[in-house]
């Protein structure tokens, strides 16, 4: 198991408002992010990741190498990674992440 990549999966309703939205905000404000749509407003694109997140299209997940968190599509996570925390109900509550 040596050779797997840990990660932990942090559901986005245990985040609090604030730390979701400064989550969402900074990851839609990369470069290289784009929603499709010419000078799509930021409102709409954290709307737009919100949507995704409670369709479970994409996931919020934790490096704890790097203390490091990202948004990725869900199908996309690599076998080579091992989710640990992929049981909401047994997380604990997460108050900020910055």
């Amino acid at each position: 198991m040596s050779d797997l990549i840990q990660i932990n999966l942090i559901p986005h309703t245990k985040l609090s408002n604030e730390a979701l939205q400064n989550l969402i905000e900074q990851f839609v404000s990369r470069d290289g992010i784009d929603s499709g749509h010419v000078d799509t407003p930021l409102e709409k694109k954290v709307e737009i990741i919100k949507s995704q997140l409670n369709r479970g299209e994409i996931v919020i997940i934790f490096d704890p190498h790097t203390q490091t968190c990202d948004i990725i599509p869900k199908d996309q996570i690599p076998p080579e990674i091992h989710i640990q925390g992929d049981k909401p109900e047994k997380s604990p509550p997460i108050k900020s992440i910055k």
